[in-house]
């Protein structure tokens, strides 16, 4: 009954969207009130007449059907069928206005981070950067000098493009990531100088790409923080302008 835990995720969320609303100095509106205008509006966009609406529901009811007791003849039936689709139809039309949008908008986010950065403060420096792993010390050396002056960015997309080829696959590569102490023994070892990577056997030669930093330079080094209060923010504008129609 996985399904079921999707509609208690829908009530806690529906809850924290009415503190976030009233904290963004907007009128508050209650669990009930969000429920409606989300409903309403998915309505309105026809998300319940998609055919992934419908195997959604469908999926749901074959599930429900195995877990009670008396399938479809047990008293709860209808109601669990409706609460479920209240809350797929709250999903959709969130995933849809909200949360989708928002994955896209790097510009809207680099914005929001901009304008909120003593929301996303470090009470330690964060290294920002990526590990590679190469096969000997003189390759490690070459690596180096060719990616020495370039931004995190390009030097990560150098070495993908000139070392990991589909013919050969010279390095393993990490992907770029915001690391604390204590996240990857190699970052432990190499910038914050504790403990020992232990090196592959492939690739026993390692190293470090980027810089430490004592705070958040852009939004990327604070991605889940910022992706989070950014939505809440684009959200809290549509309810408004749901809220508002007639």
């Amino acid at each position: 009954m996985e399904k079921l835990q999707l509609i208690i995720w829908f009530t806690v969320v529906c809850m924290f969207q009415t503190l976030a609303y009233a904290q963004d100095n907007r009128k508050p509106l209650s669990g009930e009130r969000i429920e409606l205008l989300k409903t309403t509006e998915a309505i309105r966009q026809g998300v319940d007449t998609t055919e992934h609406f419908r195997e959604e529901m469908q999926r749901f009811r074959n599930e429900l059907r195995r877990g009670l007791e008396q399938g479809e003849n047990d008293p709860e039936f209808p109601a669990m069928m409706e609460e479920f689709r209240k809350g797929l139809l709250i999903f959709e039309i969130t995933n849809r206005e909200v949360w989708m949008k928002s994955y896209t908008d790097t510009a809207g986010l680099r914005l929001f981070f901009e304008q909120n950065k003593d929301r996303f403060r470090w009470d330690e420096p964060h290294f920002r950067g990526f590990v590679v792993h190469s096969q000997t010390k003189s390759d490690r050396e070459r690596m180096q000098a060719e990616t020495a002056g370039l931004a995190i960015v390009e030097a990560h997309t150098f070495l993908k493009t000139n070392y990991l080829r589909e013919d050969t696959i010279q390095i393993k590569l990490g992907d770029i990531k915001t690391f604390t102490k204590g996240q990857d023994e190699y970052v432990d070892e190499l910038i914050f100088r504790t403990g020992k990577g232990v090196p592959y056997l492939e690739f026993p030669r390692y190293f470090v790409i980027g810089e430490l930093r004592e705070q958040p330079q852009e939004y990327p080094d604070v991605l889940a923080e910022v992706m989070d209060g950014y939505q809440q923010y684009l959200e809290s504008l549509w309810l408004e302008q749901l809220d508002q129609k007639k």
